[in-house]
This record gives C-alpha cells, structure tokens and sequence, in this order.
C-alpha cells in the first residue's frame, strides 16, 4: 500500500498528499514550426493531453512552445520528424531552469506592518514575486492615504480572502475595474497590479480626480499559493472535484458567457481547461462577477501572461462587438505607447480573430451581462524566451513597461468618458 500511493504521488501533479514542490527535471520546451494546416492540426492533437502543456499558442500559424515531460519526450521528437514538422529544444531541463530563478534571500521576503508616518511602499522594491499573505499585508500597508481602502471581494474555494484596492474620490466618477492573476502560475500579473496599485495610490489625487479605481491583484489565491508551494505551473484553482486526484477549474472559462462552448471542458475535471460544471460553481468567479455588477464599472482590464497580446471580445465569436471601433482605436494608442516606452511590439484585435476561439471568460461576460462598455485583456510579453519564468532581475522592467500601458488606457478611457454623463444608482 505504501509504495501504490508513492506512486500516485508522482503521477498526479494535481492532488496535494504532500506539499513537496515539484521539480520538473529533465522537462524540456520545444520550439515548433507550424506553417500549415496538416501541421496545426497535428500538433492540436497533444493538447491538454496529459504530460504536454502548450506556453505559447500563437494562431493560426508560427512558434509553438510545449513543454513536454520526459518519458514523453523520444516519442514527440519522432513523431514531428515523421511529420517534417521543424523544432528545436529551447529549454532541455525546466527544473534546472527554475531552481536557478527562484534562489532569493529570505531578508527579501519581509514585508512588515508600518505606521502611519511611514512610508510602506518602500517596503516592496519588486525584486521577487511575493507570496500571498505578503501581497495582503502590501496593500494593508498602502492604504494609509486619503482615498485608497481596502475591500474583501469573496473568499475562495479553501477560505481565503480575496482582496482588492478601491481609489474613490467622487462617487459618481466612472470606474475603472482591473484583475489579474486568474492563472495561477502567471506571476507576471500578480505583481503588474500591485506596481499599478503602488503608483495609483502614490498619486491618487491625479488618479482619482478622473476616474475611480478597482482593483484586484490576486483573484486566484489558492492556486497562486499552490504555485509557490508545490507545483509551480499550476493553472486552475484549487476547489475540491468528483476526481479528488484532479482539483480546481480554469476559472477564465467559468463565466456565463457561452460556457463550455469553446476550448474548454466541461467533463474531464482533469483537463486544464476544466471549466467546471456550470458557469459560476467557483467562488473566485462569482465574487469578481458580484464585484463587476456591484461598481457598474466604464471599464474592466484582465491582465494575463504571457503572449504580448492586447485582446478586446469577443472570444467565443469572431463576430465584433458594435463598439469594435472604439476599442480598436483604444487598443492601438495603448500599444503604440508601449512601443514607444520599451520597443515591446503588442499584437491587438479580436481575441478570437487574433488568436483561437474561446468561451466562458471574464472579458466577453463583462461585455455581454455585466454591460462594460470598455472591456480589455491584456497578454503580458514574455522577457526572453522563459515564458511563466520572468527572471527576477526583470521584473522592475515588466511592471514599469505595464504601468505606462494601463497608464496609456486609464487616460483614453477617461477621454472616452468626458462625452457621455454617468450613473452609479
């Protein structure tokens, strides 16, 4: 009995019988060439197949990365040449990769109560990605300021609080609603928002004088820990399933918005897609679609990594919003303003024109049911080729980069807003 569940241990990467962390040695990334339409339905075949998991999913055609385990790995590499499919190694040991990204010294890792004299934002200089409680007791710190508070959004599926950051000045000013960290393992979102929170609250008067604020660093708390914990490329949350050995649920694809329809699963509780078994069973996406229907927001902006990509809806069509024009003209000034800041080039469109079909996600529900006229995702680029690991040394860089881009669409949402007249009631 003891050597069968060692053994479930190592083939179940979802359930938690120990917190050991998962090492992913010997895992390697591919770059793979696709260039028709045989090729992309060939390589469509592996994925969310078990010991496959796609990083970088351009569309139609162009670089795949897929990060393969390796019992896996002589079977893909002879089944692309019988193909002629052209690849190469990017990474030849992730866990290698990891261990040397994630080497900090613990003095960095305190992030202390401060009084009211005090400055807290010094106490986060951003060169690490903080753990959950860490990012809690940051905004705690920030809110010492005139129109910042802190507001508890929901809990999640293992009872911890979602928390967000409210900058409100005037009440009857249009709101501005940002999240991030819905995928557990894109960290690059986490601390994106909490440097976009830093600087609003560092100059709220110019912020809140325009448009209101919320926003939410850390929608996915659980899976976020359990990234840090135990398996560091963690996607779903962490609710209990029929499968105990198969938790969570992709939470972007939870939304009452053509659930199910579109790259998603609503069957294998495995899958990484697993979009749950009816739209809104996670607490995490009830909370933020409570949150959206609560503030009546102008504006709602998802922030994922990576692909460099800034999408407006929809995802489950390739049919426009009747505002397209508005959002293209938003998405375009946006992007060129982040060219302009760091040279990083931003793809903008349709989600579903500009990448693949998809459906039950934040953004196309916002849009659709929760009647935001100005809906945005944005795809963080990713900082060399390391796709989820940002090397720590960059990320300054990342979230000065992601500052000016939301700081490019606060302006041009508030521009947007200065012809029309609001309500909150």
């Amino acid at each position: 009995m003891l050597l069968l569940i060692a053994c479930i241990c190592v083939s179940f990467d979802g359930f938690n019988f120990a917190l050991a962390q998962k090492t992913y040695n010997g895992y390697k990334v591919y770059n793979v060439s696709i260039d028709t339409d045989q090729k992309l339905h060939f390589i469509q075949s592996f994925e969310d197949t078990d010991g496959y998991d796609f990083w970088l999913r351009p569309y139609p055609f162009g670089h795949f990365h897929i990060m393969v385990t390796p019992e896996l790995q002589p079977g893909f590499e002879q089944e692309l040449k019988s193909k002629s499919v052209e690849f190469e190694v990017l990474h030849d040991d992730v866990g290698l990769l990891l261990e040397k990204n994630t080497t900090v010294h613990s003095s960095k890792r305190k992030v202390r109560s401060v009084s009211h004299e005090e400055k807290a934002a010094a106490e986060f200089n951003f060169q690490y990605f903080p753990r959950y409680d860490e990012i809690v007791k940051f905004m705690e710190n920030l809110v010492l300021n005139r129109y910042a508070k802190l507001i508890n959004i929901g809990s999640s599926a293992e009872g911890r609080p979602i928390y967000g950051i409210e900058v409100s000045k005037y009440a009857n000013n249009p709101v501005f609603l940002i999240d991030a960290g819905t995928h557990a393992r894109e960290w690059a979102s986490h601390v994106s928002a909490l440097y976009i929170i830093q600087q609003v609250i560092e100059n709220e008067e110019e912020f809140a004088n325009k448009l209101n604020l919320v926003i939410i660093p850390c929608l996915n708390p659980d899976g976020y820990e359990y990234t840090h914990t135990t398996n560091r490329f963690w996607r779903k949350s962490r609710s209990q399933q029929s499968n105990r050995m198969c938790p969570g649920v992709d939470l972007n694809r939870n939304f009452d918005s053509h659930f199910g329809e579109f790259r998603s699963d609503t069957s294998n509780v495995c899958s990484r897609l697993f979009a749950g078994k009816r739209a809104f069973s996670e607490p995490e996406s009830a909370a933020l679609r409570d949150t959206i229907l609560a503030y009546k927001p102008i504006a709602y902006l998802s922030i994922h990594s990576f692909g460099g990509y800034l999408l407006y809806p929809y995802g489950y069509t390739k049919i426009l919003p009747q505002n397209w024009q508005t959002l293209d003209r938003i998405a375009k000034l946006v992007v060129e303003r982040a060219k302009e800041f760091s040279g990083t080039e931003y793809k903008y469109g349709s989600a579903a024109r500009l990448l693949y079909k998809a459906s039950g996600a934040s953004d196309d529900w916002a849009m659709d049911k929760g009647n935001v006229s100005l809906v945005f995702t944005i795809e963080l680029p990713a900082y060399s080729d390391r796709a989820f690991i940002v090397p720590e040394d960059k990320i300054m860089t990342l979230v000065q980069e992601t500052f000016e881009t939301f700081l490019a669409m606060f302006n041009e949402i508030f521009n947007y807003t200065k012809s029309y007249t609001f309500s909150r009631t």
